[in-house]
């Protein structure tokens, strides 16, 4: 179990990715309904993951760049913008990867 938590980053970055990437198959499937539900999948996941980094951030009285990609996260979904949230997330998950 100690192992998965370690690699947790790791994994939300290969589970944004795939989730992004079966967003954009759909989408050149002519399926835009599965690829926004998809992307909007993906922009969740980085939404849920960025929030928990900032909470843990604000109860070590740390500053966070994750309030950033906070912001387009939300921003994404307000304007409805799918695609955009699914990168933006993938690129937060990068960064935890490398």
């Amino acid at each position: 179990m100690r192992r998965l938590w370690d690699l947790r980053e790791t994994l939300l970055f290969g589970a944004a990715t795939g989730v992004l990437l079966c967003g954009v198959v759909a989408a050149s499937a002519g399926a835009p309904a599965p690829a926004r539900w998809a992307w909007t999948a993906a922009t969740a996941m980085g939404l849920v993951y960025s929030t928990v980094t900032i909470a843990a951030a604000l109860a070590r009285r740390q500053p966070s760049v994750d309030v950033i990609a906070w912001t387009a996260l939300v921003g994404a979904l307000l304007v409805d913008e799918p695609l955009a949230g699914a990168v933006v997330a993938v690129m937060l998950f990068t960064g935890g990867a490398l």
